[in-house]
This record gives C-alpha cells, structure tokens and sequence, in this order.
C-alpha cells in the first residue's frame, strides 16, 4: 500500500486499491493525548492540545522560569560575597596576610644564633666523633679473645 503497511488480504494480483485498515496510534503536540484509528483515516487528522495539556505546560514553562531565577540569584549572591571579601582585602592594604620573617627582637635573636651554634656543633664534631668512638670500641670488642 501508499501507507508503507502491507496488505491484508491474502495472496491477489495487481496493486492494491483498498483503504489501509491497519491501526495506527496519534499523538498530540505535547504526548499527552493518544488516539488510535485506521491508517486511512489518520492521514490527514491531527491531534490537537486540550486545555488541561496547556495548563500542563504553562506549569512547565514556570516551573523552568523559577528554577533560572533562582539560579541566578545565587550567582549574585555569590558574587556579592566575592566582591565584598575582595574590597575588605583592599582595605587592608591588599596583602593578604603579611609575613614576619627577618622581624624578629633582639633577645629572640641571640637566643637563635646560640641554637644555631649547638646544632652545627653536634652536626659537624660529635656525631664524627661519636661514630669514631663506637668504632674503636667494636674494634676493640672483636680483637680481644
């Protein structure tokens, strides 16, 4: 047949003149209405939206419009605070935290340079003469029978 269904009836020669019987299902715009009728009846019928298929809609397109406005409102509220922190900083002086090294009073700095003192002290003569000693004693200790 036109319609692209196949004939129904059994095994006849020549084209087929009949109206295609097959069922077939309509839709309106939206999907919500479906009517089903006979293939050569649904050519040239359309199913239209009813009132309740608006109102569904109209619910959708709110619904989507309430989301967006929220959406943006939280993206001005976050860029207020981002704008609000940032001016905050430049009344600061636009550093963000400043730092103190070099800065130090003059008793702490005496007592510093005495660490330091005693740390390279230990680094750099008595480990090396500890290990020496350690050495001579495990000598000493396996040459004695």
């Amino acid at each position: 047949l036109t319609c692209g269904h196949r004939c129904k009836q059994v095994c006849h020669p020549g084209v087929c003149e009949e109206k295609c019987q097959q069922k077939v299902k309509l839709r309106c715009t939206c999907k919500r209405i479906k009517k089903e009728m006979a293939c050569w009846h649904s050519a040239g019928c359309v199913v239209e939206c009813d009132d309740t298929c608006r109102d569904q809609q109209r619910k959708v397109i709110q619904l989507k419009e309430a989301e967006q406005r929220a959406a943006q409102e939280a993206e001005q509220r976050r860029l207020q605070e981002e704008l609000e922190a940032f001016e905050k900083r430049q009344q600061r002086g636009g550093a963000r935290r400043s730092k103190r090294r070099g800065r130090r009073e003059e008793g702490e700095d005496e007592q510093g340079r005495a660490g330091l003192w005693w740390r390279r002290c230990v680094r750099f003569v008595l480990v090396p003469l500890g290990g020496a000693f350690l050495s001579a004693a495990a000598y000493y200790a396996l040459t004695t029978p």
